[in-house]
């Protein structure tokens, strides 16, 4: 399945209805998250399915450990945990019936397949909680809604074509109204067969179509969203060989036979972060002097109860300033989106088996539990002119602020995308057996270095530590170890690459010393 999407033109009235259909949407969801928070209290609150978890939990460690008996009566217990909660209501099926009820006042404009959309999103929060690391099901704004989905092509949202508008043939009908689609240029461009990627998307069965809202700062903008059976048009040759990537949260290296890369992901975040910084300051200051009833003498809000509820109040230009802001946030994402496709889309090229160390990005974004001291020594200057050595705490701080900015999981979930489409080959090795970043091919062992340390000596030859780990996985023997006789072969020819490539950054000006080392 692909997706293609195209910007619809609308006017004032399909837009106010549209605008009237998300809110019914919200409403529906945040509705559905009502129902199952309460329904998740009532599950905690229970004394025995509170038993059962805890009889679960004893069986469990019982059958990891190899008791056979203890299998069989965890599976027991977990049938009688799971119709516990079917007698509650948290099931599927359940929330598809509850929303069916709230789905029929709002039939004119919400069908069906609409509304059960939104409790597969609700059911899939409350499957997190109930069997995941999930905390809670949380609320979501109005603005936080950019699409309505349906299940088929045979109800709620049509993507057609009309063979007698010569301007205007294809158009989307939702309901009573019908919104003309604006195609892009290439359509009318005499281009040759099979290169049009559009017109070669139009010629697969259409599986469902949604409606999706993008933020600009002139308000919102509304697109077709369509999906199609089958995989996408190809626009890439693929290359042969294979490729080792090592991912980090702000920067990528890649090494195959005859191409080294080493990036920094979205390097231009940082521009749009400066803009948000700036205006946000301006929306605060703004904030504080239409609101200065909110506020404590210290800086900080005022609790609901001690402004009595009153509504806040905002001028006219921290208004538009907000609305840049979101813009602003829109952009960057995209942008990020775009940069991680062109670096695949170099990779696919270049190589047609990928293997990576698997990171778990979503850890590494949290904060540390823990607070330990420093193993070395700071160096710290007092008052007096004298020099005092102190063992700093560690920062809790880790690198939620790259992940965030930078995205680096999304870069390989497009790669596997490309694989797929192109039958390419990805692996994951297993991360705490090979251990790329620590290994030495010329004495066979693991040594561990500092995260500061960016290059390192092997075999007499001076090589970055991102790059090399990547070239270790491109001499993939096994998931486990690398092979040594291939990494004897290529690892000269690696050597001349990583240097060229080194050379040609400092001659661009391209620098980061904290993760490239230069």
């Amino acid at each position: 399945m692909h997706t293609l999407r195209l910007p619809l033109k609308t006017n004032k009235n399909t837009e106010g209805l549209f605008e009237k259909r998300f809110q019914l949407i919200a409403r529906i969801h945040n509705q559905t998250v009502k129902h199952a928070k309460k329904l998740l209290t009532q599950l905690d609150k229970s004394k025995e399915y509170r038993t059962l978890r805890k009889e679960y939990g004893e069986l469990k460690v019982k059958a990891d450990a190899g008791d056979e008996l203890a299998t069989i009566q965890k599976a027991l217990v977990a049938d009688k945990m799971n119709a516990f909660r079917d007698s509650l209501g948290l099931s599927k099926n359940a929330f598809d019936k509850y929303v069916a009820k709230m789905q029929h006042k709002y039939k004119k404009h919400i069908n069906s397949h609409q509304a059960q959309v939104e409790a597969e999103r609700v059911w899939a929060g409350v499957e997190k909680v109930l069997f995941g690391d999930g905390k809670d099901v949380h609320y979501k704004k109005i603005t936080e809604f950019k699409t309505i989905r349906g299940k088929n092509h045979t109800t709620g949202i049509f993507f057609c074509k009309d063979t007698s508008d010569t301007k205007c043939p294809y158009f989307v009908k939702w309901g009573s109204i019908v919104i003309p689609v604006k195609m892009p240029d290439t359509v009318k461009a005499d281009l040759p067969d099979g290169s049009n990627y559009v017109l070669e998307s139009l010629k697969h069965e259409i599986k469902y179509c949604e409606l999706e809202r993008l933020w600009f700062k002139s308000g919102w903008r509304y697109y077709a969203n369509v999906y199609f059976d089958g995989d996408a048009p190809k626009k890439l040759q693929p290359g042969r060989g294979t490729m080792g990537i090592d991912e980090g949260p702000s920067t990528v290296a890649a090494v195959s036979e005859d191409l080294a890369i080493l990036e920094e992901l979205a390097p231009k975040c940082k521009d749009y972060n400066k803009q948000i910084a700036r205006l946000q300051r301006q929306i605060d200051a703004s904030t504080r002097k239409t609101n200065p009833e909110k506020f404590n003498e210290d800086g900080t809000v005022k609790k609901k109860s001690e402004y009595k509820g009153k509504r806040w109040t905002f001028s006219k230009t921290c208004l538009r300033k907000k609305a840049i802001v979101r813009e602003l946030y829109r952009r960057k994402s995209e942008y990020s989106t775009h940069m991680h496709g062109n670096i695949v889309n170099r990779m696919v090229k270049n190589a047609s088996m990928f293997i990576t160390e698997p990171m778990d990005f979503k850890a590494l974004a949290k904060r540390a539990k823990e607070t330990r001291r420093q193993n070395k020594a700071t160096i710290i200057k007092k008052a007096d002119g004298t020099e005092q050595a102190v063992y700093k705490y560690k920062r809790k701080k880790r690198f939620g602020k790259s992940v965030t900015d930078r995205s680096p999981a999304e870069l390989m979930i497009i790669l596997q995308r490309k694989c797929n489409q192109y039958e390419l080959f990805y692996y994951e090795v297993d991360k705490w057996e090979y251990r790329a970043s620590q290994y030495d091919h010329t004495t066979n062992t693991y040594i561990k270095t500092q995260l500061s340390q960016r290059f390192k000596t092997v075999g007499g030859n001076n090589v970055q530590r991102d790059l090399y780990s990547a070239f270790l996985l491109a001499c993939r023997w096994h998931s486990k170890k690398p092979s040594r006789k291939k990494c004897r072969e290529l690892f000269p020819h690696f050597v001349k690459m990583q240097n060229l490539l080194i050379k040609q950054m400092k001659e661009n000006g391209i620098s980061r010393p904290a993760c490239f080392g230069f």
